[in-house]
């Protein structure tokens, strides 16, 4: 019972070693296969490719324009046609010559030759090529019908001439090929009559059913062509103007842009001025509530900037200096309105309260903010520290005063030294007189001997 039981525990386990290995071989098989398919078809694409780029035409660049992509349009459908037509051709010729039209599989092989190295030309423009195309169209239906009749697939042929023709030169070109198929027809209706042409090949029976059949082919060709011909100069006109427009809005952006560096390099000046003035720099709305304060408010008054945004003018200004700023307002909004030109600005001293409690003495400079309507939405203004000023101002009017005295006073010096010479002037001479008298009186009379005893 135990050899029993390892041998099938053995057998179980050789089957899923088995089936694991089975499985290991489909996915790999799997994978390998779909590896495979994408390297095909990576070549296939690669070979597409290189083959639109040989058949693209010199003035042909990558863009949006109508023409680029009339330029695609014929890019794929010459290479669609020479590809398919290359597997057509082969059995189509084959099929010619054993019937006995040897002459139609040579017409059909050398067209075809011609027009694909013709198509390969590097240098050929895209009109030449669009011609060749055009014309390869209508000399394959015509010649179809020659051969095999008009109820074979030549008017196809024709009907896809003018149609291609619509599309890839316009509206014009539509008309004319319209133009040419009908007469192409007419012709053909003629030389069969004649039995020129299609000898033996199924005709219509009757003159009205084929005018009948023709002309609904002709409008039918017509419509599509003409139809496909304006929606494509309609999708021109479209992308002119979404050209225009995007280029107009590529230049605003760019204006923009431009000016958005202009304001940005403007406002980083004025933030780096306003920021090291020592002077404060302030807006305020015509509510009188301030809007903006520079940081060298902080240093000359103690209030922060946001600070001082939450006070109004009376808890900065005293009484006296909030009835005078009013008053200059209120001034010059009445002129500003009576004179219509609020570009004016006002220049007022006041007295500022520091956040510890002093006094400063300011010089206020102010002026509008004007809207585009012209009308003032705010005030702009520049506070300077004049207390400085103010004490140099009355310490030069002391110097001044005291310069003045003292001038007054060697004024009166000056005075008291002339009186004082021209006194004694005078007094000299009543002074010496009598002793020039003594001088002159005899040597033994009393006053003389009297004045010897006094002065000795």
């Amino acid at each position: 019972m135990r050899t029993e039981s390892r041998f099938g525990h053995y057998v179980l386990l050789c089957r899923s070693r088995c089936i694991l290995d089975a499985r290991w071989k489909t996915g790999n098989s799997a994978l390998g296969m779909k590896t495979y398919s994408q390297k095909t078809f990576n070549h296939l694409s690669r070979w597409w490719s290189a083959f639109l780029n040989r058949l693209a035409v010199p003035d042909m660049e990558k863009g949006e324009g109508l023409f680029y992509w009339r330029n695609r349009v014929l890019q794929h459908l010459v290479a669609v046609g020479l590809i398919a037509s290359f597997f057509i051709l082969v059995p189509t010729v084959i099929f010619l010559l054993f019937s006995g039209y040897w002459h139609l599989a040579a017409i059909d092989t050398l067209i075809y030759v011609i027009i694909t190295a013709v198509m390969m030309i590097p240098t050929l423009s895209y009109y030449t090529r669009t011609c060749i195309a055009l014309v390869a169209l209508y000399a394959v239906g015509v010649g179809i019908m020659m051969n095999l009749g008009v109820m074979s697939g030549g008017p196809t042929w024709l009907f896809a001439f003018a149609v291609i023709a619509g599309i890839l030169l316009g509206f014009k070109a539509a008309v004319v090929a319209i133009v040419i198929n009908a007469v192409t027809l007419a012709l053909f209706g003629w030389l069969r009559s004649l039995d020129l042409v299609a000898v033996g090949q199924p005709f219509y029976p009757e003159v009205t059913r084929a005018f009948t059949t023709g002309f609904n082919f002709l409008f039918l060709n017509a419509l599509v062509a003409f139809s496909i011909a304006g929606l494509t100069e309609g999708l021109q006109s479209v992308i002119i103007r979404a050209n225009q427009a995007r280029d107009d809005l590529v230049k605003e952006v760019d204006a923009r842009k431009q000016t958005e560096r202009f304001l940005q390099a403007s406002e980083e000046k004025y933030r780096l001025l306003a920021e090291n003035l020592s002077d404060i720099l302030w807006s305020m709305d015509m509510d009188l509530n301030f809007t903006y304060m520079s940081p060298a408010a902080q240093t000359l008054l103690g209030w922060s900037a946001d600070e001082l945004k939450k006070l109004s003018l009376a808890d900065t200004l005293t009484a006296e200096s909030l009835d005078k700023a009013l008053a200059l307002i209120n001034g010059m909004l009445a002129k500003a309105e009576k004179e219509s030109d609020y570009s004016k600005a006002g220049t007022i001293n006041l007295e500022l309260r520091h956040k510890d409690g002093r006094l400063l003495q300011v010089e206020v400079r102010g002026a509008f903010l004007l809207g585009e309507d012209g009308r003032p939405i705010g005030i702009l203004g520049i506070t300077q520290d004049i207390s400085g000023r103010i004490q140099a101002r009355k310490e030069k009017e002391a110097l001044q005063s005291r310069l003045a005295q003292s001038k007054k006073m060697e004024a009166v010096g000056l005075l008291a030294s002339g009186v004082a010479h021209d006194l004694n002037n005078v007094l000299s001479g009543i002074v010496s007189y009598p002793d020039l008298l003594l001088l002159d009186l005899p040597a033994d009379d009393a006053q003389t001997a009297g004045n010897h005893s006094s002065n000795g």
